[in-house]
């Protein structure tokens, strides 16, 4: 019995240790009648949330709840959040709250409200604010958010670490680097979030933590001074978002143009032509995905497209390669691209021009490769197999020394870089009608663009490219 006594008080040692209750409010001197936001944070298997009817003489409507999993140092933390609000009119204190979990009781601290007028606001008194560009917006919008650090009566940097507030269904698109200004007799540091919503409704972005240093010094009883640094927590305010849907079938908003080049408007037979299409603007690129084009009796081969920042207003382009093969003359048509316009508040459409291809010797080519295929198929005389394997050989030996030669025997056993795949794809278009060829245009195309690890066959790689004369380039 006195062992499982002792199993019992281990248990319950043990269980108040993983829990844990504490509460906080986003700011602890504010303006009379501002909001002022208590959270609640308990850590446990078993509780009951308490219910709080007034506080600093407001009345409290229900609490809003939700849950919070965070890791740290590899755990996995979880926790149950309460968040009460209520209007400050003068200082006041909130007691205490008494918390059971699992069984043990739990007391918050002891918080103060302070309410003050712009005239007695203490000038060191560190202030939290986070700002949105915007609070009503659609789904895909970019907007911006902005923690700002106001600390006065200092001349230094300040020691703070920021948190990444918490947000319901919106995705950070980037975040900045703390960027510190001297204001007046203030410190002022600055942490910038561009944000985009994922879908509609009402969201919270919860207030932001910011950590700040705060160093004292003590004397270590042997008459020294030591410094000791303790961290502080501070909340700012929290936002509200309304989020619309955009139109239906639309998924991109913005302001955007679109352009289409070629690097020419003629080309061999069966040799590849390239385009590339070109969308700029600001808005959200990382949901544009446009339609590979179809033109009747054209082989369209497209790229994974690029994104890049062109400047630090948020304008960016998007831009992806098209390869086209045919061997007769074609028209590349017109792409369309539909996006929501902010500022005219409707849905509007920009398009490429179609563009005209000139195919040079499109009927003479098909007959060479008509009777190249029928020379094959017949067979090669004694004679001209006696010239092919002597000429063979000296090829041989020539291609030993050009470059293309050299690259891929240098690079045996090494995988190459996409960029060489992707050059060595083109060079292949052109004989798709060799069966080995299409092949290998296949295992090319897997790799480069559907994201398929299987590693390519380079002596077969080079055969090919011997047999149409490629390394002779």
């Amino acid at each position: 019995m006195r062992d499982l006594g002792s199993v019992v008080v281990l248990l319950l040692l043990t269980a108040g240790l993983q829990a844990n209750v504490t509460a906080f409010t986003d700011k602890s001197r504010v303006h009379k009648g501002e909001i002022v936001v208590l959270t609640l944070s308990i850590e446990g298997e078993d509780f009951r949330a308490p219910l709080i009817k007034n506080l600093c003489g407001t009345n409290l409507p229900r609490a809003e709840h939700r849950q919070k999993t965070e890791e740290i140092e590899g755990a996995f933390r979880k926790s149950d959040l309460y968040q009460f609000r209520f209007e400050a009119r003068s200082d006041c204190v909130i007691e205490p709250i008494l918390v059971e979990v699992d069984g043990v009781e739990h007391f918050t601290p002891l918080l103060r409200i302070s309410v003050y007028s712009d005239k007695t606001q203490r000038d060191d008194e560190p202030m939290i604010a986070l700002k949105s560009s915007k609070t009503d917006l659609y789904v895909g919008e970019p907007f911006a958010l902005e923690v700002t650090l106001k600390k006065g009566g200092l001349h230094k940097k300040i020691i703070a670490q920021f948190m990444t507030p918490e947000m319901e269904h919106i995705w950070i698109k980037s975040a900045s680097e703390v960027i510190n200004t001297q204001e007046e007799n203030a410190s002022v540091q600055k942490r910038r979030y561009l944000l985009v919503p994922q879908q509609a409704g009402e969201f919270h972005i919860y207030p932001a933590e910011v950590k700040i240093a705060y160093d004292e010094n003590r004397d270590d009883g042997w008459g020294n001074l030591k410094t000791t640094r303790s961290w502080q927590s501070h909340y700012s305010n929290a936002i509200e978002l309304y989020v619309k849907a955009l139109p239906e079938g639309v998924t991109a908003v913005g302001d955007f143009t679109i352009e289409m080049k070629t690097e020419t408007n003629e080309v061999e037979a069966n040799r590849p032509l390239i385009a590339a299409i070109t969308i700029q603007g600001r808005g959200n690129f990382e949901d544009i995905s446009l339609p590979k084009p179809a033109v009747d009796g054209v082989d369209v081969f497209a790229e994974e497209p690029i994104l890049e920042k062109i400047a630090e207003n948020g304008e960016e382009r998007w831009r992806q390669r098209l390869s086209f093969v045919s061997s007769h003359d074609y028209t590349i048509p017109s792409i369309t691209f539909e996006y929501f316009d902010l500022q005219a508040q409707r849905s509007k459409r920009v398009e490429t021009k179609a563009i005209s291809i000139h195919v040079r010797d499109g009927q003479k080519a098909a007959k060479v490769y008509a009777t190249r295929d029928k020379e094959k198929s017949e067979g090669l005389t004694m004679m001209w197999a006696i010239a092919t394997y002597g000429l063979g050989f000296l090829s041989a030996a020539v291609l030993l020394l050009v470059p293309w030669r050299r690259y891929i025997k240098r690079r045996e056993g090494i995988r190459l870089s996409q960029s060489d795949y992707k050059r060595l794809l083109n060079l292949l278009l052109g004989h798709k009608d060799d069966e080995g060829v299409k092949v290998m245009i296949e295992a090319l195309e897997a790799y480069l663009y559907h994201g398929e690890s299987k590693d390519i066959d380079q002596k077969a790689l080079t055969k090919l490219l011997s047999k149409y004369g490629h390394l002779k380039r």
